[in-house]
């Protein structure tokens, strides 16, 4: 997403989805740490982590962790009967990340959180010519590929 600059507006937001379980909770923390460890230039870019509503919530030792690694934690309504298609949380998250990035950032980084930044992330950093960038990383694990015949 790439929008007109304003003098406050951030270069780069990095944005996921945390959900209250263990791994989900570790693998957000594992990506939080690494892009502040190993982003470069992007280590000190904004990290959105939506969180979506529900009974249960995220432990408090790692919403503490987070937050010390300054990230921001956004919590978010979605349907439970909704939430149960696969994905589903995630593209309202992304959609809810869009739209809260609009005049704020020239660039949204949606990761999923199984993500580990080992090097600066300098693809993301699109020319000016350019609105998408997009790493097709996990769909072929649960997906045919486009030139496959449905079985």
């Amino acid at each position: 997403m790439r929008v007109e600059k304003s003098e406050k507006q951030q270069r780069l937001i990095f944005a996921s989805i945390i959900f209250p379980s263990k791994s989900s909770e570790t693998n957000a923390l594992l990506l939080a740490e690494s892009i502040r460890t190993f982003a470069g230039a992007l280590a000190q870019a904004p990290i959105w982590f939506f969180v979506p509503e529900t009974e249960t919530h995220l432990s408090s030792a790692v919403r503490d962790k987070l937050l010390a690694l300054n990230v921001t934690l956004i919590p978010f309504e979605i349907d439970p009967e909704v939430a149960h298609f696969p994905f589903t949380s995630m593209a309202v998250a992304a959609a809810l990340a869009e739209s809260k990035a609009h005049g704020q950032t020239d660039l949204l980084a949606w990761l999923d959180a199984n993500t580990v930044v080992l090097q600066e992330p300098t693809d993301f950093l699109l020319r000016h010519d350019k609105s998408l960038g997009y790493r097709p990383v996990h769909h072929a694990l649960i997906g045919s590929r486009y030139d496959e015949p449905l079985v």
